[in-house]
């Protein structure tokens, strides 16, 4: 199992090298994506692997963004073995994270593992600018409704995508998932959300070819040092969740008093406090805010936990089935 950290800046490479911010993994090596200068990585050479000087590289489509990386990946022949995990440099890997991994593809070695379990199927589709360029792709290459395909999922049970750019799964499958999307990229390229329609995609992707999905949000934070959610978020979470970045790319574990202080935030800006929306509006602060935002958050924290028992459950099941299917062989 090969572990990639995409990145797009080469003086995050060496803070965090510095303060060893990836410790709690073994071997891993940085995917340097975009075009700004590399000058000093050489004693990183070894360790960072710099997309554009590939031999097949599409760094000059940049609204691609982490999509870049993984047909790199795939396309120069780089993942040898058998499962690959694509994480984003903003990522907090627990110290479980690798042995978690091995033991669900172990467990599950068809599935598809996310990090980042998004609930219901109205979030997939919202907002629309995140979703028409994969709406129309599909459409016209392979004749396909994605809302219908998401709203039959969705009436069917399954209401739980995978958000963001990190993800663990086969190298068959990621060579699956980029000659399923190269077909649609010049259409999709139309768009300046591309990006976000690619990552829209893979459930798509998993939903028409049957395959399942299985969800760790334990064993990795992700602190949206670039959040696109940000704008919407008080001056003072906004300031909270910067912290809280800064303390992981400096080499500090995240203690109980920073998670505190975010949940306080979280709660002072909650849609129950409508008084204090307006007192803060009143005082003349600018809120650039949406309440479903954390109620979303909320639910999903919620949900994050079912899914960790569920895996444990389907866990369960699998040793019976095999347990079953022995003491059949056996008689």
């Amino acid at each position: 199992m090969q572990i990639f950290i995409s990145v797009h800046d080469q003086d995050l490479i060496l803070q965090l090298e510095k303060n060893k911010c990836f410790r709690n993994i073994k071997n891993y090596k940085y995917l340097f994506l975009g075009k700004r200068t590399v000058d000093k990585l050489g004693k990183l050479k070894k360790k960072v692997i710099i997309a554009r000087d590939l031999k097949n590289n599409i760094e000059d489509e940049k609204a691609l963004y982490d999509y870049t990386g993984w047909y790199a990946l795939i396309k120069n022949d780089l993942i040898k073995g058998k499962y690959v995990v694509i994480v984003q440099y903003d990522c907090f890997l627990k110290e479980n994270f690798e042995k978690v991994i091995k033991q669900t593809l172990k467990d599950f070695p068809d599935r598809f593992i996310g990090f980042q379990p998004n609930q219901e199927y109205c979030n997939f589709l919202f907002p629309e600018e995140f979703s028409i360029a994969l709406r129309e792709a599909a459409k016209e290459v392979y004749n396909l409704d994605v809302k219908k395909i998401a709203a039959d999922a969705y009436n069917s049970g399954d209401t739980t995508w995978s958000g963001g750019g990190t993800f663990a799964c086969s190298k068959k499958w990621l060579e699956d998932y980029i000659n399923w999307i190269e077909p649609m990229k010049s259409i999709m390229l139309k768009d300046k959300m591309v990006a976000h329609s690619i990552e829209r995609a893979i459930k798509i992707f998993n939903i028409i070819n049957n395959i399942k999905e299985v969800y760790l949000p334990d064993i990795l934070e992700h602190i949206f040092n670039c959040s696109h959610d940000q704008i919407y978020q008080p001056e003072e979470m906004r300031e909270s969740q910067q912290n809280r970045f800064s303390d992981f790319i400096n080499g500090k574990l995240f203690d109980d008093k920073e998670k505190v202080k975010l949940n306080f935030l979280e709660k002072i800006f909650s849609v129950k406090n409508a008084g204090t929306h307006k007192l803060l509006t009143f005082l003349g602060i600018k809120m650039y805010f949406r309440n479903a935002k954390l109620q979303i958050r909320r639910l999903e924290a919620e949900k994050a936990q079912l899914l960790s028992e569920v895996y444990k459950r389907d866990k369960i099941i699998q040793e019976k089935d095999n347990e079953i299917k022995r003491l059949k062989e056996e008689n």
